[in-house]
């Protein structure tokens, strides 16, 4: 747990899964980097900024990049954190550094909200999905990780490759045969917000668009962020008396390829991004 005094506001983002195939993600991304006004003092990003990571030392054109545009906005003044992902677990120290971020161990339980607030990534909840709580408990091992960093960068090119497709093959059959699984498990939930001693979830990982409230005493309301692909996004933003939940796009008048999954008609209302974005 990594408790976190922010600047406020706070803006969340998960799941932007960067790639070269993906040119229109990229420009929305950089462009909400750059917006001028009015900015984030604090921006959190959750996991899967990019689709696949194999290391520091095998950064590309798009890793130069973001890190350039990352940074600027750290000089602009604003404090940049971020949470490890399921596919971009082996960014490391280096790129943070040159990126102008701080990685943080997940839950990050904010200080200076209207209500305990904790913010993590998300698989770690999806307890339904044996087969994926073993590949995560391998991949959050330290010395399996700076095993695979050991390999040459060709042979981590071919496990990236591997590992994709392996991830649709994986996550095809369960959306054929048992979709309920790829959700986050929801007495999960409730143990996790009461062992941590919270009242607001923030979460990406399932890329399930959506606001859930609170059901009983033992479930937080919970706030979950979309994915960005084909020139899509959203974004959450905290403020100390409560949270907004916000989409972008590079095409304004088409729809985004999620769907909204909400249990309130409250992210209807809060759809509009802010000015300057």
């Amino acid at each position: 747990m990594t408790p976190l005094t922010p600047a406020f506001p706070v803006d969340v983002v998960s799941d932007v899964h960067l790639n070269a195939r993906d040119p229109h993600t990229l420009a929305l991304f950089l462009k909400f980097l750059s917006a001028d006004e009015p900015q984030a003092k604090t921006l959190i990003i959750l996991g899967d900024l990019f689709d696949a990571w194999i290391g520091d030392d095998a950064v590309d054109e798009i890793g130069r990049t973001l890190a350039k545009a990352l940074r600027h906005r750290r000089d602009q003044g604003t404090e940049i954190y971020f949470v490890p992902g399921n596919r971009d677990f082996l960014i490391g120290e280096a790129y943070c550094a040159q990126a102008g971020m701080k990685c943080l161990d997940e839950p990050i339980v904010l200080a200076g909200t209207d209500r305990p607030t904790a913010l993590i990534h998300g698989d770690r909840l999806c307890t339904d999905d044996p087969a994926y709580q073993r590949f995560r408990k391998k991949t959050q091992d330290p010395r399996w990780r700076a095993r695979v960093l050991r390999w040459p960068v060709w042979v981590r090119q071919l496990l990236r490759g591997w590992a994709r497709h392996q991830s649709k093959r994986h996550g095809s059959a369960q959306i054929k045969h048992r979709p309920e699984i790829m959700d986050v498990n929801g007495q999960a939930v409730d143990r996790f917000a009461t062992h941590h001693g919270i009242q607001r979830l923030i979460h990406g990982h399932t890329h399930r668009l959506g606001i859930h409230p609170e059901h009983t005493p033992s479930t937080p309301e919970r706030w979950v962020l979309g994915d960005w692909q084909a020139g899509h996004g959203s974004y959450l933003r905290i403020t100390p008396t409560g949270c907004s939940l916000y989409t972008l796009s590079t095409h304004p008048q088409s729809t985004p390829p999620a769907s909204i999954d909400s249990d309130t008609q409250l992210i209807q209302e809060a759809i509009e991004p802010p000015q300057g974005h």
